[in-house]
């Protein structure tokens, strides 16, 4: 899969940024710091991360359910009911958080914060869609909004 130049860059300031952000936080001063040794102008921060720390979350986040999906394609789920689907989904997504568990816990922190909490809704909600998704789920009615909102608010405790 091939990726657009801002995701290019956006994964290049997050591969600089995540070593400093069990010490530092999701903060701007680390994201700066990490963006001038991943050599970023102010013009490539801008194309790659628009709306600054809160981009470089979501693309921690895509990056942990890209994996997720990799893993469950490489393993055979054929055999097990949609609960057990959907389990596997959200194993497999915390398996690739936890090389990151202070990343992770920093930005469960920082959307508990005012600025932060319609970021870290979003960012669940697309957890949950992708899980349910990858599960199988087909759902076009009120049944595909019900089944990811209440996987959606089981995820914030588990993480």
């Amino acid at each position: 899969m091939s990726s657009s130049p801002s995701e290019t860059l956006r994964f290049r300031w997050l591969d600089a940024l995540l070593p400093d952000v069990p010490f530092d936080g999701w903060t701007d001063a680390a994201a700066e710091a990490a963006a001038q040794r991943a050599g970023l102008s102010e013009g490539k921060q801008a194309l790659a991360a628009p709306n600054g720390i809160s981009d470089l979350i979501d693309a921690f986040f895509e990056r942990a359910g890209q994996a997720s999906r990799a893993t469950l394609a490489a393993e055979d789920h054929s055999a097990l009911n949609t609960p057990g689907r959907v389990k596997a989904g959200v194993k497999a997504w915390l398996a690739a958080l936890e090389p990151d568990r202070e990343a992770v816990r920093r930005a469960a922190v920082r959307g508990l914060l005012p600025w932060g909490a319609l970021p870290a809704a979003q960012r669940t909600w697309r957890v949950a869609d992708m899980v349910w998704e990858e599960a199988g789920d087909t759902a076009e009615d009120y049944n595909r909004y019900s089944k990811r909102g209440l996987l959606a608010a089981v995820i914030p405790p588990i993480v």
